[in-house]
């Protein structure tokens, strides 16, 4: 079994893959369980103009269709550089609880791919964010749940 340097170098490699290869941002990621890599990213922002597509979620989407599953418990994700907020938390829905990363957000920001703010951002409460969400109240809003559990009978999951 590789060591975790040597996985991490691995997600690495993608990344620099990604920018020689496929003119995409430099990251890259892969999901690992009991020393298989059952999932590999890029970043593929830019191909697919879809804002969600960075690296480690493209790794948990192949992992996670590989394992017919979304919970990925047990699993470790290396990851080029530090996820961001987005990232992270797919990673604790999806249930990992290891995460290597490479470059450090202070490393990414000094080549324009800063996103501490968006650490900071979450941080604050709904009406201290730059741009805070509003809430409508409509009778119907938790009806979906409503009829969740009239018709599947969810098993609760705590991340």
């Amino acid at each position: 079994m590789k060591k975790h340097e040597e996985y991490l170098q691995d997600a690495i490699d993608y990344a620099i893959d990604n920018v020689r290869l496929n003119d995409g941002k430099p990251f890259g990621a892969l999901v690992v369980k009991h020393g298989e890599v059952i999932g590999v990213g890029m970043n593929d922002v830019l191909s697919t103009h879809d804002p969600t597509a960075h690296a480690e979620i493209q790794a948990l989407r192949k992992a996670s269709s590989k394992l017919n599953s979304e919970f990925l418990e047990g699993c470790v994700i290396y990851a080029s550089g530090h996820p961001c907020p987005m990232c992270l938390a797919a990673i604790y829905i999806a249930g990992i609880r290891t995460v290597y990363y490479g470059s450090s957000l202070e490393q990414s920001a000094l080549h324009g791919f800063g996103v501490s703010y968006l650490y900071s951002e979450i941080g604050k409460s709904n009406e201290q964010r730059r741009y805070p969400l509003q809430q409508l109240f409509l009778a119907d809003a938790e009806k979906p749940f409503l009829i969740w559990k009239e018709v599947s009978n969810p098993s609760e999951f705590e991340p």
